[in-house]
């Protein structure tokens, strides 16, 4: 069986696909498994600090829970199966490294998608984190091509670079 040989460009992209996916599956599990106890607290501390005249009705603070409850797990739910295929993806990546990094990325871009069709607020939670990430992806997509590109012949600068003649 013939295996790629080994880069440290394709470790690197390897690694920070990795720990990206590992991220979004262990942040969004924390997210998913305290969203309906931390999420109760904080909308019902927000309408006590507001003005008696702004606050929130009972059902409206009801039905605003709900909504906001329930696009936590639909979020949290997309970024782990996210996270889950990066993670596979960064196995397979010695099979077609620049590929499988952009794939991941698309991944990844998909998620915030979904998360600016949810709303404003979930789109901007953590913002400087998925900031990050997406430049951890490009970097990932450097290190990819780099490996995918360290056979092709350098021509310097104004060389005519003629093909070898048949022997």
């Amino acid at each position: 069986m013939n295996r790629p040989e080994p880069s440290a460009n394709l470790n690197l992209s390897r690694n920070i696909l990795l720990a990206i996916g590992l991220f979004n599956i262990c942040f969004y599990a924390f997210v998913l498994r305290t969203v309906e106890v931390s999420i109760p607290k904080m909308l019902d501390a927000q309408n006590n600090a507001m003005e008696p005249d702004k606050k929130m009705t009972e059902e409206e603070l009801v039905s605003r829970k709900q909504l906001v409850i329930t696009n936590a797990k639909s979020n949290s739910k997309l970024s782990i199966a996210a996270g889950i295929g990066i993670v596979i993806l960064a196995f397979f990546i010695p099979l077609a490294p620049s590929g499988l990094a952009v794939f991941a990325l698309g991944l990844f871009l998909i998620t915030l998608g979904y998360q600016a069709y949810l709303g404003f607020e979930v789109f901007t939670e953590g913002i400087l984190i998925k900031v990050i990430c997406v430049f951890a992806f490009f970097q990932s997509v450097r290190f990819s091509l780099e490996y995918e590109l360290r056979n092709v012949p350098k021509i310097k600068k104004h060389q005519i670079q003629f093909p070898e003649p048949d022997a």
